[in-house]
Formats: structure tokens, sequence, C-alpha cells
């Protein structure tokens, strides 16, 4: 029975910490493509003052 308890809380534990990393990652994700939007748009808007 303790086993099972242990096996149990083992598997729940993995699963938030699957959940937490996926979702770290998806945040992570996002952050780096707002970023790069950011750079492409400088970038578009230093050639167009400088042309």
């Amino acid at each position: 029975m303790f086993n099972l308890l242990i096996l149990f809380f083992h598997s729940t534990l993995l699963k938030v910490t699957v959940a937490v990393v996926l979702l770290f990652g998806n945040s992570l994700d996002v952050v780096f493509s707002v970023k790069s939007i950011e750079n492409n748009d400088l970038s578009r808007w230093s050639t167009l003052c400088l042309s």
C-alpha cells in the first residue's frame, strides 16, 4: 500500500514537472519569437530611415 502511494506520488510529481517544463518552454518560445519580431521591425525601420 505504501509503495503504491509512493509510486502514485512520483508519477504525479513527474506529470507536474513535465507540465511545468512544457509550459515554461512554450513561454520561452513565445518570448523568443516576440524578440525576433521586434528585431525584424527594428531592422526594417532602420533600413527605411537610412534609405
